[in-house]
């Protein structure tokens, strides 16, 4: 019985959170990201769950590089075809899937649970203000965690 509970405890914690977005930050906050698979970085739904825009957090200034961190909340690496990071762009404050444009993508690598990213990255010109959201996605090409994970966050483009 009691392995049988840990093995359903252990499935449990493999279907939580694994992706987290510090900066811009995240929709929704970051407290509790210090936890490995933390419900607050679960957003297993594209194109940003079902998480509400909400005001910018941070300006960002056409073809200027600026770093994009985010943490490996649990790792889902898969040896025999390895997954990526992919930091996406849309130009709208509540866009569709096919509206994110990749700005880069990041081989998956044997990195630990925790591991923090910090990625330059240059969102194309405009010729106006507005706002827009940064994604990153986690795609882990684990058969055994779910394909994707998101995180969002709402940006002022300039």
């Amino acid at each position: 019985m009691f392995t049988s509970v840990i093995a359903l405890l252990s499935i449990a914690t493999i279907a939580h959170a694994h992706l987290c977005m510090l900066a811009p930050t995240q929709r929704g906050g970051v407290a509790g990201i210090n936890t490995h698979a933390d419900p607050i970085c679960a957003v297993l739904a594209g194109p940003c769950g079902n998480t509400t825009a909400h005001h910018p957090s941070i300006s960002i200034r056409s073809a200027v590089p600026f770093n994009v961190v985010f943490q490996k909340n649990l790792d889902h690496y898969y040896a025999s075809n390895p997954g990526s990071f992919v930091i996406d762009l849309a130009m709208n404050k509540n866009p569709q899937e096919g509206d994110f444009k990749p700005l880069k993508k990041i081989a998956d690598s044997a990195t630990p649970t925790g591991y923090i990213y910090a990625e330059m990255v240059s969102v194309p010109i405009v010729s106006t203000e507005l706002e827009g959201v940064l994604r990153v996605r986690y795609i882990t090409n684990n058969p055994g965690a779910p394909p994707v994970f998101y995180q969002c966050s709402d940006v002022s483009l300039m």
